[in-house]
């Protein structure tokens, strides 16, 4: 299924727009959860997991509805998988979002994120230019019935583990509903999931990295879903907004960081919305790999920051 009507583009408009104004909530940013997760705090990165779990539930059902979802390529590890990991990782930690993060800072009024969209575009120009005749020629992915069972087993088991957490959280008081990064990031991957069967490859990332390739054109269609999906973002981030104003110094990082993280989503390829919403739960190791790698070198970098901070602290005090 594609955009092939008026009511398509609408459910495809207001996809984007809930997946903008929930990523406020939950805890969608990748550097972020890292963080957490080196205090002790492994709640987002639990959460990130079990978002890819819910687009690979989606997706099996949009299938059998004959829905047509972007194809899956199957492409091997290399060393650019590797590259691509740590460009990503050091990407986002410069930039101190990854892709779902730059949408939330932007969403809070924050302009120096802007410079985010410069860099990524810029970084998918460098990688045409300079990386253009190696890229990968990748087959077609169709998952086998030993992957299918595994993440579907996964995905039951996640949806267990939230049952039981839900039964004894409510066992002494009155049942509640709650909305935290969980539920945030289920609504994430299923809007995610239903927007990609409805107008396909739609994300500002794959659009930038198209026409920077010179493989697609901008049409206003896929426009307009970005355009509704920045303003979910600054209708949810509205109550969150900072007064921030434009750094030369955070600009700049921003740039940076934009332009590593495009250049490492195109040596992978894919950002890390595509690799933990599609290429994770299908058991792909060249996203498995690539994921490993762009989370160990957040980890390497944070505890990097945090040392010098620590160091410069004790030399001032």
């Amino acid at each position: 299924m594609q955009i092939d009507g008026p009511l398509s583009l609408v459910m495809a408009v207001l996809l984007a727009a809930i997946i903008g104004f929930v990523n406020q909530y939950g805890g969608t940013c990748t550097v972020a959860a890292v963080g957490d997760a080196l205090n002790r705090k492994p709640d987002r990165l639990i959460a990130l997991a079990e978002a890819g779990l819910w687009a690979f539930a989606i997706s099996l059902v949009l299938k059998m509805a004959g829905w047509a979802l972007p194809p899956v390529a199957d492409l091997p590890v290399t060393a650019y998988t590797i590259v691509g990991g740590v460009l990503l990782g050091l990407g986002a930690w410069l930039n101190k979002a990854c892709l779902f993060g730059t949408l939330v800072q932007l969403g809070r009024r924050n302009p120096n994120y802007l410079f985010t969209l410069f860099g990524l575009y810029v970084g998918f120009l460098a990688h045409a230019e300079l990386f253009a005749g190696s890229l990968v020629v990748a087959r077609s992915y169709q998952p086998g019935s030993t992957v299918m069972l595994v993440t579907g087993l996964m995905f039951a088991a996640s949806l267990l583990g939230h049952a039981w957490r839900v039964i004894q959280t409510n066992r002494n008081v009155p049942p509640t509903v709650e909305f935290g990064n969980r539920e945030a990031l289920v609504i994430h991957a299923v809007a995610f999931t239903l927007t990609a069967g409805i107008a396909g490859a739609w994300t500002y990332g794959e659009l930038m990295s198209r026409y920077a390739h010179g493989s697609g054109r901008l049409d206003w269609m896929h426009l307009l879903i970005v355009a509704a999906l920045l303003i979910g973002a600054l209708l949810g981030g509205r109550r969150s907004a900072q007064s921030e104003t434009i750094s030369l110094a955070k600009a700049m990082l921003c740039f940076i960081g934009g332009a590593m993280m495009a250049a490492g989503s195109g040596l992978v390829p894919g950002g890390n919305d595509l690799l933990i919403l599609y290429g994770a739960p299908l058991l792909q190791w060249h996203a498995i790999a690539a994921i490993v790698v762009m989370l160990v070198t957040m980890v390497i970098c944070i505890l990097a920051e945090r040392w010098i901070d620590f160091q410069h602290r004790n030399w001032t005090t």
